[in-house]
């Protein structure tokens, strides 16, 4: 049974201009009668182990592709991530001696806001590439026209590499992978939640995120994601107020429950000594209840001189460095750490200097830059040193 539909998306951000409206009619009403990709009780499962997250009993590593390609779901595929995302775990249960909670970028991230909704390329205007649920990378003005049919493949894909992580799931000792994708996109989002007795589970990932450009408090993101029972999570970056803060925990956990609820803090690493610092008293003082995490990614995005994006591992590392400290000073500890990163080789997106040469195929996100397997584990390995 579906949530009711809000306000036609009048408070939803980056929400795509569909083309065709009776075409986005029926691909939710296809949606709201498709297989659930997560279960009910896989939530629950999930919901006790943000519960030792949040008690300091375990870690969590959340790390995936920045947009996961259509292309890039097959077993195959899906099964090398699986191993990436697991070495990363192994490395900081390594290190801490904790269990580790891992989560992946995965089965669902196939979607992005973006700055601009149109850019020119070779003189032709055109929609900005939104992730492959919305249009297609390629810099043409038909594949960039907004396809609400794509949203039904992304869901048949999901489906596939969902699948292929259960069984994953099922030989491994221990340890699982979650699925976890930013709830961007109201058009896939909404007709996916499912009612089990009285409570309402958002059945296309486990581990739904708002982004920092979407955390509006009066906006359908935030509302959607108050209305389900999966743990979520909210980035927070530059600008947020430590009142708007508080009131975004109380929307999002109004229970104040242990592992409901994690703040990503995403403030780059020349603005995280002067901003996060305030959120944080403001949130403790009010006796919140929040669980800490780290993405020292999406705040240190540079336009390197080679004319594509660039994340400066200096700038990385020092952002990883300052949100330890500052949460040692107020007694609390960082749970865990959310990263853009692909263990393919060869990839050189993120560089040490702004004026780095990358080789011509190095760079190949679709979007933003991620870490390399290297830096990976240069960044946790500082992370877990840290805390």
């Amino acid at each position: 049974m579906p949530l009711a539909t809000p306000t036609r998306h009048s408070s939803a951000a980056h929400q795509p201009s569909w083309p065709k409206q009776h075409l986005v009619d029926e691909v939710r009403h296809r949606l709201e009668t498709a297989h659930s990709l997560v279960t009910a009780e896989e939530v629950e499962e999930l919901r006790v182990c943000m519960a030792t997250v949040a008690s300091g009993q375990a870690t969590v590593v959340q790390l995936g592709d920045c947009a996961e390609p259509f292309i890039e779901l097959s077993p195959e595929a899906i099964d090398r991530k699986l191993r990436f995302i697991n070495d990363a775990a192994d490395l900081v249960a390594g290190a801490t001696g904790q269990a580790v909670i891992a989560v992946g970028r995965i089965a669902g991230q196939f979607a992005k806001p973006r700055s601009n909704p149109t850019e020119t390329v070779a003189g032709q205007q055109m929609s900005t590439y939104m992730g492959d649920a919305v249009n297609g990378p390629r810099p043409t003005p038909e594949e960039r026209q907004p396809d609400p049919l794509r949203l039904l493949r992304g869901h048949r894909l999901a489906q596939r590499a969902t699948e292929t992580i259960r069984q994953y799931n099922s030989t491994t000792a221990g340890r699982k992978v979650w699925t976890s994708h930013e709830a961007l996109l109201m058009d896939y989002e909404h007709p996916q939640v499912r009612v089990e007795g009285t409570a309402r589970y958002l059945t296309s990932t486990h581990w739904p995120w708002i982004g920092n450009r979407t955390r509006h408090l009066d906006g359908a993101h935030i509302s959607l994601m108050a209305a389900i029972r999966n743990p979520v999570s909210c980035k927070i970056g530059p600008g947020v107020f430590p009142s708007e803060a508080k009131q975004l925990v109380r929307i999002l956990n109004p229970g104040n429950e242990m592992g409901r609820l994690s703040l990503i803090a995403r403030f780059g690493h020349s603005r995280i000594k002067n901003e996060f610092p305030a959120v944080v008293s403001a949130i403790c003082n009010a006796g919140l209840e929040v669980t800490w995490m780290v993405d020292p990614l999406h705040g240190n995005t540079r336009n390197a001189d080679d004319g594509a994006k660039a994340r400066l591992l200096p700038d990385v590392l020092g952002e990883v460095n300052d949100f330890n400290k500052i949460l040692r000073t107020f007694g609390l500890h960082s749970a865990g750490i959310h990263l853009e990163a692909t263990g393919d080789y060869g990839i050189e997106e993120c560089t040490t200097r702004i004026d780095s040469r990358r080789a011509p195929d190095s760079y190949r996100s679709l979007c933003d830059p991620r870490l390399n397997r290297t830096q990976t584990a240069e960044v946790l390995t500082a992370w877990t040193e840290g805390r």
